[in-house]
């Protein structure tokens, strides 16, 4: 889907909870580490596809990391982390590259095999199998006063079936593929561009967050948004851009209104309700946006067609007063996280939830732990 994204995945007790673990991931994305059967786990959704696969990561309370794909109640473990899906089920995430404990190298998992990707780290995946992410150790000219010989930096690069082509973006801008193969990123010169195949179109000014596969980009320029096609700029407003469809449909952050709060724009088409701030996140081919307010206790609402519906708490569990949503397909799933207010210190108090859209009305399905801890421990062997 093409719905980015990483405004995104702002799963911030999960994050919190790891810090008061360990501090493994410190340097170089971490250390893999051998299988654990803890009877603690945490587990977070990190994407969703039209097919309803789920991926995620299982992190037990010894901070041991498993990245999983989750369908119709089947966890199947893979390595120590799970990203992004595609629509033909390609996972694309980090493992090490051997048994023994190493550092977590990214790795495309296609049909059950794993493969390495070469690369340094990794941003997207695209429904071609296509993996938009970062080369290291690239050789640059030193900055005259630094007084080195030698200086290295990641470069945003191309994976394509075992192929990685350097891009002429800048290292510290944003960069976002299509299905078609197109990337857009920001030149070293701060204009936008578009490359395809070896070839690059400079846009103007401007820094490209998204493109979709009619070729529409999203992005800003100083303080505005900007849509391109065709090469052409269109200036929807003054804000922050977050999303773009397949129907070309945008989501943007406008400004201020009252107060600090930040109210979400859908271009073309009117703003939609206030509801105190709502803050959309997420943005569906079906122009279903899905945000939060910003109350004390965060709720979640999804929009379509002027109409909000909230998203419920699983019925049971009214403790939980703290959810947040991950992601959405075409299909009307949405996947997140549900928390209580003790949840930093306790990994039980936490757990993964799917909401289903069926009209104006929402399905929940809790998922719980036993079901990770059966991966984890298929043979039944006590911790």
């Amino acid at each position: 889907m093409n719905n980015k994204r990483r405004i995104y995945f702002s799963v911030l007790v999960a994050a919190a909870w790891l810090i008061a673990l360990a501090s493994t991931a410190a340097a170089g994305r971490g250390t893999a580490a051998t299988a654990s059967t803890a009877r603690d786990a945490l587990v977070t959704f990190s994407g969703i596809n039209n097919h309803g696969q789920i991926v995620g990561t299982l992190i037990t309370k010894s901070s041991v990391e498993h990245g999983f794909v989750w369908r119709n109640g089947s966890v199947k473990l893979l390595g120590a982390e799970a990203d992004e899906i595609n629509e033909r089920g390609e996972i694309l995430g980090y493992a090490a590259y051997s048994k023994a404990r190493g550092p977590l190298r990214p790795v495309l998992w296609e049909h059950g095999k794993t493969r390495r990707l070469g690369l340094h780290d990794v941003g997207s995946l695209n429904n071609r199998g296509q993996v938009l992410g970062y080369a290291g150790r690239i050789s640059v000219p030193c900055p005259p006063a630094s007084g080195q010989s030698g200086c290295y930096q990641r470069h945003p690069a191309l994976w394509t079936n075992g192929r990685i082509r350097l891009l002429p973006f800048s290292p510290d801008g944003n960069v976002a593929i299509n299905d078609l193969g197109q990337v857009v990123g920001q030149t070293t010169g701060g204009d936008a561009a578009e490359w395809q195949d070896g070839t690059l179109t400079d846009l103007g000014p401007g820094d490209p967050i998204a493109i979709n596969d009619r070729g529409q980009i999203l992005g800003s320029r100083d303080r505005e948004v900007i849509v391109w096609q065709n090469g052409i700029a269109t200036d929807i407003g003054t804000g922050t851009p977050v999303a773009i469809n397949e129907r070309g449909q945008v989501t943007w952050f406008g400004a201020p209104q009252k107060g600090d709060q930040l109210h979400t724009r859908l271009w073309p088409g009117d703003a939609t309700p206030d509801l105190g701030g709502f803050q959309g996140d997420h943005l569906s081919d079906r122009g279903q946006i899905v945000g939060s307010t910003g109350d004390n206790n965060v709720q979640w609402w999804v929009w379509q067609d002027g109409t909000m519906t909230r998203l419920p708490k699983p019925r049971g569990y009214g403790g939980y007063d703290q959810v947040w949503a991950v992601a959405i397909n075409d299909h009307n799933q949405i996947v997140g996280q549900v928390c209580s207010s003790d949840c930093l210190r306790s990994p039980r108090k936490e757990f993964v939830v799917i909401w289903t859209l069926k009209g104006n009305k929402v399905e929940t399905r809790r998922l719980g732990i036993r079901q990770f801890r059966r991966a984890l421990n298929p043979k039944g062997r006590r911790a």
